[in-house]
């Protein structure tokens, strides 16, 4: 009887381990593809060449002077200015 006990004491533990490691793991491939999915997105940014250099740098971090006509974009302040400078 007490062999029985323990047989189904270890077979209880057993299948509580089995079931957190599963738990876990799905919780770890999860997190992963979610991390993926964010990686995607920011591969995919648009890109916008510097009107004075020609430098490609991602959209969000150029430089933008919007005039009536079209929009510019520029790597540095520097170069902003150099083109503001141009045009007067």
């Amino acid at each position: 009887m007490r062999a029985l006990f323990f047989l189904l004491f270890v077979l209880f533990i057993f299948f509580v381990i089995r079931f957190s490691l599963k738990r876990i793991n799905e919780i770890r491939a999860s997190k992963e593809e979610e991390a993926n999915r964010q990686a995607n997105q920011n591969q995919h940014e648009e890109m916008v060449a510097c009107e004075i250099c020609g430098v490609h740098i991602p959209k969000t971090e150029a430089l933008v002077q919007t005039t009536p006509e079209q929009t510019h974009f520029f790597c540095s302040e520097e170069h902003k200015a150099l083109a503001n400078n141009s045009n007067n």
